[in-house]
């Protein structure tokens, strides 16, 4: 079911979209350095919210 992000109490359902036969994928690898490494520290924590969400985390 779809789950509308602004009724997750911080803004991030952690919903899955990718068939169930696919394994997710990662299309961008942010580089260790600069603002890139922000950007892979907010994916980090959506990956581990994700996982908490699932029972997994």
């Amino acid at each position: 079911d779809y789950a509308y992000a602004h009724d997750a109490p911080d803004g991030f359902p952690g919903d899955d979209y990718w068939p169930a036969e696919m394994a997710p994928q990662t299309f961008y690898p942010p580089a260790p350095r600069g603002f890139e490494a922000k950007i892979a520290e907010r994916l980090a924590y959506w990956d581990g919210l994700r996982a908490e969400r699932r029972g997994g985390g």
